[in-house]
């Protein structure tokens, strides 16, 4: 994910995080603060409640002192009734008008004797035919029966409060009567409703519970889950209990909810968008512009640009990929002219020469040729002179190359490098060359090339009798690719080889078909798959008894697809591809299984001879492989004889000298096979640890042709160094016994016997 996507991911949940947890203690915070308001506003109520009462109880005294007074009263009291309404009211009308303090709706004066008989009603109201209520009876016979005299009350009657003041009193004296007056006392009574006190009530009830009552205690009310309540003894007898609407509270949470999640996702945006903003301008640009930078450079070869000189990480950072491309550049020149060229002659190597022909390929050049150069002896060189003098001859020969390969001959048409000369390995080289007019052209590249060779080849080194085989294959003919087109060279170099060397020779059929062959048989061997195999076992006899005493194990391949393909054929591709492990690893398993049945056929005294590949030799892990085959299998080694072809000694190394000293030492007999048909030199052959001398058929071959003298000196050479001597391809009666009385130990050849199967060598003996 890119960090301009990350910042997203990483700084916007901390940013919410943080937002919510502040969101989560202001929201807390504010309700708590919210809920103590509420209770405050709430106890202000109530002691708004308490001072209204406070109010009207103080205005119901004063009205009642002026009602029960003398003046008042002796009026009421007078017989003559007509005159004491018209004073009675007068002076209550004044009395109103200057105690008007208050508001409310009916005011009841009422002047009652003990019998309940009213002897005064008088009521301030809109109702003109009201009487007295039967509450106000109700508290005056009550006052008479329990000889009360006085009487301060409220209560609440069809939602109003009613102030009452209630004074029975002797007539004459105008005192509480004593008890036997009571019959002829009267009850002075002052009612009033409390109006304000009613209205602030109701305009409560709107946000509050309000409840008003008698009983002080309100401990049996349900409360709200805020606990925002509260309760106020007015008076003896009545109590008010305010209790804030839950659905009220709950509203405004929701509300202050609201807005502080919506504060929280205002300033989430605002702080995103300006963090990313910011992180965008001074982060992940200059990393973007940083890595387009880095992209043209590797996509579209474009230099770095310099940085500034900004003191910050990202300049800082870009300086450092700067410093960083300049010496990658500078290390990538190099690398790119050792990964192209060969270090030793400066040609280009064989990647470089396939891209060379490919782009020829590409532009449609016409008439491509390639030309594949093998340095003939160039082994030689180096196993007798040293590989310094092989460098020599490598270095001075692609000197030579270039100088009659040259880019302004017709032969090299318009072609823009120098990849068209390359040496491809070891001492391969490779010329392409393209739009050339004919074949003659490309004849005379080749004579010109050979002409380098006459009378040897000269160096600074020295003169060495190296000469060059030359193999042409042309496109489209010979190959439409890069890789068929060497292939086809390499072929017809093989060609110009058997030949006699130090000549060319062009592609044909021919080779075309052998080519097909040899990738048909490196295919075939690449698969491991060693079921078309089969054993042959060749027997030597004993020249002086000619029995049998041993058996060369011969393998042979009778292929479905390819036919029979002899060892000489495909024992070269496998030790040429590097195919060889596997084979030989194979053979030995197969020969030691039949070890047992090779016993009991000719005696355990028989040995099993098996060659083994020349490249095997140089091979770390092979005497490691080739014992566990052997102990898996269980066979003595006492018996067993190991053959290296002759061949093996131009390549002699320590790894090659102590692979051999470990078959030495494990116990296996050492045969030097095709002796005379190489060039191991009488000093090398006392130099390795071996056991058996098989002389080549060559050799024999020429016994009565000249050779028999050397032939004789041969084996009497071989036998003075202690050596046990076969001579191979025997196929005369003269042959055998020529060599019979020369001192060979054994023979062996088409004269006693020729290769078989296992199964056939039991059926025939």
């Amino acid at each position: 994910m890119k960090l301009s996507k990350r910042v997203w991911f990483s700084i916007v949940p901390v940013l919410v995080g943080s937002y919510l947890l502040a969101l989560v203690g202001t929201y807390y915070l504010e309700k708590q603060s919210y809920l103590s308001n509420e209770k405050t506003r709430l106890e202000m109520q109530l002691s708004n409640l308490y001072s209204l009462y406070i109010l009207y109880d103080s205005v119901i005294d004063t009205y009642f002192l002026s009602f029960s007074s003398d003046e008042f009263l002796k009026p009421i009291l007078n017989e003559d009734a007509l005159f004491s309404t018209a004073v009675i009211e007068g002076n209550i009308n004044r009395s109103i008008e200057n105690l008007n303090a208050v508001e409310y709706d009916v005011l009841t004066l009422v002047v009652m004797e003990s019998n309940s008989r009213i002897k005064y009603f008088y009521e301030q109201s809109d109702n003109p035919f009201s009487e007295p209520s039967g509450k106000i009876l109700e508290f005056v016979e009550g006052m008479f029966s329990e000889r009360t005299s006085q009487l301060n009350t409220v209560f609440i009657e069809q939602d109003k409060t009613l102030g009452v003041r209630v004074k029975i009193i002797n007539p004459l004296t105008m005192e509480p009567p004593k008890s036997d007056d009571w019959d002829d006392a009267v009850a002075v009574v002052l009612q009033m409703d409390l109006k304000n006190l009613d209205l602030l009530k109701h305009d409560l009830s709107s946000n509050y519970k309000v409840l008003a009552s008698k009983v002080h205690d309100f401990s049996h009310v349900e409360k709200n889950n805020s606990d925002v309540h509260a309760s106020k003894k007015l008076s003896l007898f009545l109590s008010v209990y305010l209790e804030y609407d839950q659905a009220l509270i709950e509203l405004r949470l929701r509300d202050l909810l609201f807005k502080a999640v919506f504060a929280v996702f205002l300033l989430t945006i605002f702080s995103s968008l300006l963090l990313v903003t910011l992180i965008k301008r001074y982060v992940t640009k200059p990393i973007q512009n940083l890595e387009k930078n880095i992209i043209g450079v590797n996509d579209d070869g474009k230099d770095f640009p310099p940085p500034g000189d900004d003191d910050d990480e990202i300049s800082a950072l870009s300086r450092s990929f700067y410093n960083l491309y300049g010496q990658l550049q500078s290390a990538y020149k190099k690398t790119k002219v050792l990964a192209e060229t060969d270090s030793l002659t400066q040609l280009s190597n064989r990647r470089m020469f396939i891209v060379h022909l490919e782009r020829l390929i590409d532009r449609g050049c016409q008439n491509i040729s390639v030309m594949f150069i093998d340095l003939d002896n160039f082994k030689f060189v180096n196993d007798n002179f040293g590989h310094d003098a092989g460098d020599a001859v490598l270095a001075g020969f692609s000197e030579q190359l270039q100088s009659v390969v040259r880019p302004s001959d017709i032969v090299m048409g318009n072609v823009e490098d120098s990849s068209g000369v390359s040496r491809l390995a070891g001492d391969e080289f490779a010329v392409a060359l393209s739009d050339s007019s004919s074949e003659t052209d490309v004849n005379k590249v080749g004579l010109r090339i050979l002409s380098i060779f006459d009378n040897g080849f000269d160096c600074p080194a020295g003169r060495f009798p190296v000469s060059a085989s030359i193999g042409i294959a042309a496109y489209p003919r010979d190959g439409k690719t890069a890789e068929e087109l060497i292939v086809s060279a390499d072929a017809a170099m093989y060609q110009s080889k058997n030949n006699g060397k130090n000549q060319m020779s062009f592609y044909s059929s021919e080779l075309a078909a052998l080519a097909r062959r040899e990738l048909l048989i490196e295919q075939k061997l690449k698969e491991n798959n060693f079921s078309e195999f089969t054993m042959y076992y060749m027997p030597v006899v004993d020249a002086k008894t000619s029995k049998i005493v041993g058996v060369e194990a011969l393998i042979r391949w009778f292929s479905k697809d390819l036919g029979f393909v002899s060892p000489d054929e495909f024992i070269p591709i496998a030790e040429s591809r590097g195919l060889f492990q596997e084979l030989d690893l194979w053979v030995v398993e197969k020969v030691m299984l039949d070890v047992p049945a090779l016993h009991e056929l000719f005696g355990e005294r028989c040995k099993v001879a098996i060659n083994i590949s020349a490249a095997q030799l140089g091979s770390e892990n092979f005497f490691l492989r080739l014992m566990q085959v052997i102990q898996d299998i269980d066979v003595s080694r006492d018996y067993i004889e190991l053959e290296i072809t002759e061949t093996f000694s131009a390549t002699m190394t320590a790894q090659v000298e102590a692979n051999l000293n470990l078959f030495k030492q494990a116990g296996f007999s050492l045969a030097l096979d095709d002796f005379g048909a190489g060039h191991t030199s009488l000093q090398q052959l006392l130099d390795y640890p071996l056991d058996v001398i098989k002389i080549d058929k060559t050799v024999v071959d020429r016994t009565f042709t000249g050779g028999g003298e050397l032939l004789n000196g041969l084996i009497g050479f071989c036998k003075s160094q202690g050596y046990s001597v076969t001579a191979e391809g025997v196929e005369t009666k003269e042959q055998a016994d020529f060599l019979i009385d020369a001192g060979a130990d054994t023979l062996q050849g088409f004269y006693f016997a020729k290769p078989q199967p296992l199964q056939e060598l039991i059926k025939n003996h």
